[in-house]
């Protein structure tokens, strides 16, 4: 099992993964890719939407599994990918509020992760997901 702080890294790599993909959506940012169907035919736009809302999601259900305050939920509409870029560097502010109280022994609690994800309903299991979907995202965008 990684320790929370090999699950830090992996988030933080996903995050930059994320955040140049975003960078470099250019004239992307509202173009849906042909042929793509369910996320995979979402925009650049509203991929970054979902996936910072997501994360602000992920610590929210960390925050209730330690009984700790959750960041605010937010739902997110960007004009441009500066205004993506902005939300995403609060965003992980927020929820590096909520990580940064995670010590291993923490990682078995029982988190609500939704039925059908494929992951633990563990806070361990929130921030496999995390870590992953930040990565997955990041280049569905790329």
């Amino acid at each position: 099992m990684p320790s929370i702080d090999e699950y830090r890294a992996q988030i933080t790599s996903g995050r930059e993964a994320l955040k140049s993909a975003i960078k470099n959506a250019g004239d992307r940012w509202e173009v849906a890719p042909a042929g793509g169907e369910g996320e995979e035919s979402w925009a650049p736009r509203k991929v970054a939407e979902h996936v910072i809302g997501s994360e602000r999601y992920f610590a929210g259900a960390i925050a209730g599994a330690m009984e700790g305050k959750a960041p605010e939920r937010k739902e997110y509409s960007f004009e441009s990918n500066a205004d993506a870029l902005a939300a995403l560097e609060e965003s992980c502010v927020d929820c590096d509020k909520v990580f940064r109280y995670i010590e291993d022994r923490d990682m078995a609690k029982a988190a609500p992760m939704p039925d059908g994800i494929p992951f633990p309903k563990t806070i361990e299991g929130f921030l496999q997901l995390n870590a992953y979907h930040l990565n997955d995202h990041a280049k569905q965008i790329g």
